[in-house]
């Protein structure tokens, strides 16, 4: 039987207290980061941020003719900085996660500034980083044409391709309106077609650059390189880039110039805009085998920037497509020598393995072919989102879910609260949580104003104006499982009503201040729930 009490107790986990299908499904208000959550979902234009309990705390509204480019974050100051996909921009080329624009608003929605990063041959693209100077590391398609790639012995014999995009990243000064510092792809290639060009040479010896000719996912696509996030490190004041069609993660040194970014010396690691670790398949760079390959088609790299942390220094990344229907979160160290040059063993980048994988308990709810994000929250908890379930939670160091939501948009339209919805009707790119002390929240309005989803179950949880949660128990059952009476301690004299799994009302009576002893020997063995009469507390047991 104690068997059977931790099965069930782990199924609820999942179901949370409610039958809610949309907006938050589960809130553990003592083990769940007190928190607030920013998404910007496809086929919308506003911004949102709401409470752990899905209720809305402030909106950005966009321009009915702009969709996500695909990223919004919150600097320190509490300003909302955006990639939008705006038609007031002429765009020459695109795919998905095109932008084109950022633009910086304030708590009020005011326009700082905009920055447009779009032309005839490059175009922002899904992700940006915000920097601890106050500028904006964001990524960039580069189009090169038929005679470009060709001069950089693209194999144009097996692949009729008229042109490629290739990745930069850039650093724009919102400051003085400029960018400051670049870095692109094209300048780090290599090829073993064309013994006659510069950058002629056996793939296998040079792991730190990119082997044009491979493309194992991308072949015939213009996007062959498909990168998604950028991260940046200050400590090592290095950026990394996921690369989706390489199943790679990508560190590169920051500390150059941008001309020392096209060549192979100068920064910090004296190897210029080489790659200095690449990590998820050796075989992008001629090593290893299919047993070497740990990433699939990853999104949203970040470094563990906490010093606190025991993972500090670590990598996170989206590993989305593992197997069928299989994502999960995965973390990995990148170790290197006292002077700093990343380890090899057999000329592949170490690590072997990750230090460790990160799953919801029902992993299909990890499950998205596309975006997606991981992060260690200040809590030493998981956050992770399935960007196409629109579907956020937050995970223990022992993996139970403690705060789940799914986002109540079905083709960027409100549905009601018990609607299913089907995958990437509410497509999310990435979802943000951010700590209700983080100084962006300084001296706003933190009100609640409603919930997003149709017909919201209002019972499910309310946050007080003290940011509060008002989950705080005014009955605790004493033991659990149950046989014959259920012993329960109140802080109050309150009505209380006892529902089974299926939600029905089956018995309500009342109970005093202190200990109070309920026959139940009349009800059949199964999982029960009881809600007090201010709605606030809802307590679970198993009836033996």
């Amino acid at each position: 039987m104690k068997i059977l009490f931790i099965l069930i107790l782990s199924s609820v986990s999942l179901l949370g207290f409610s039958q809610n299908t949309v907006g938050t499904l589960v809130y553990d208000s003592e083990a769940a980061l007190d928190a607030y959550n920013l998404f910007y979902p496809n086929l919308q234009s506003n911004v949102f941020l709401i409470d752990n309990c899905g209720q809305l705390i402030n909106l950005w509204e966009g321009s009915q003719d702009s969709r996500p480019g695909f990223t919004a974050k919150l600097d320190s100051s509490g300003n909302l900085i955006k990639a939008v996909n705006s038609i007031d921009i002429q765009h020459y080329f695109g795919a998905g996660g095109s932008g084109g624009l950022l633009e910086s608003h304030t708590w009020d929605n005011e326009l700082l500034w905009q920055h447009v990063a779009s032309d005839s041959v490059t175009r922002q693209h899904h992700d940006f980083e915000l920097m601890p100077n106050g500028n904006i590391l964001y990524i960039s398609w580069k189009q090169l044409f038929y005679q470009e790639i060709k001069q950089l012995g693209f194999d144009t014999i097996s692949n009729q391709m008229e042109k490629l995009w290739f990745e930069c990243i850039k650093e724009y000064s919102p400051e003085f309106d400029s960018i400051v510092w670049e870095w692109c792809s094209d300048h780090h290639t290599v090829q073993e077609f064309d013994p006659s060009l510069p950058n002629y040479g056996l793939v296998d010896e040079h792991p730190d650059r990119i082997d044009i000719n491979y493309q194992e996912f991308s072949f015939s696509r213009e996007d062959w390189l498909h990168a998604n996030s950028v991260a940046y490190n200050e400590e090592l004041d290095q950026v990394a880039l996921s690369v989706r069609n390489m199943n790679e993660v990508w560190i590169i040194d920051h500390s150059t110039t941008t001309f020392e970014a096209t060549t192979a010396s100068g920064g910090n690691s004296n190897k210029g805009g080489r790659i200095l670790h690449r990590w998820g398949n050796p075989a992008a760079y001629g090593k290893g085998d299919s047993q070497s390959r740990m990433l699939f088609y990853p999104h949203n790299v970040k470094w563990i920037n906490d010093v606190s942390n025991e993972y500090h220094g670590q990598i996170l990344v989206y590993n989305n497509s593992i197997a069928e229907g299989l994502s999960l979160g995965a973390m990995y160290n990148t170790p290197f020598d006292e002077d700093g040059n990343y380890l090899l063993e057999e000329g592949i980048f170490l690590p072997s393995e990750f230090t460790r994988q990160i799953s919801h308990p029902d992993t299909s709810r990890n499950e998205s072919l596309q975006g997606s994000n991981v992060e260690l929250l200040s809590n030493g908890n998981f956050f992770m989102q399935a960007s196409q379930q629109g579907r956020g939670f937050e995970l223990t160091d022992d993996e139970t879910v403690v705060w789940e939501y799914v986002i109540p948009f079905s083709l960027g339209e409100p549905v009601p609260q018990g609607t299913v919805l089907n995958p990437v009707l509410n497509f999310n790119f990435s979802m943000k949580r951010y700590s209700a002390t983080f100084s962006a929240f300084e001296e706003k309005d933190l009100s609640p104003k409603g919930y997003l989803e149709l017909e919201p179950n209002t019972d499910f949880c309310t946050i007080s104006d003290l940011q509060e949660p008002v989950l705080n128990p005014s009955l605790k059952i004493i033991s659990n499982p149950v046989a014959d009476d259920l012993y329960i301690e109140s802080s109050k004299t309150t009505e209380v009503m006892l529902y089974n799994l299926q939600g029905q009302n089956l018995l309500n009576f009342t109970i005093a201040l202190g200990q109070n002893q309920i026959d139940i020997s009349h009800l059949p063995g199964g999982l029960y729930f009881l809600r007090s009469d201010d709605r606030r507390t809802i307590e679970k047991f198993v009836k033996l």
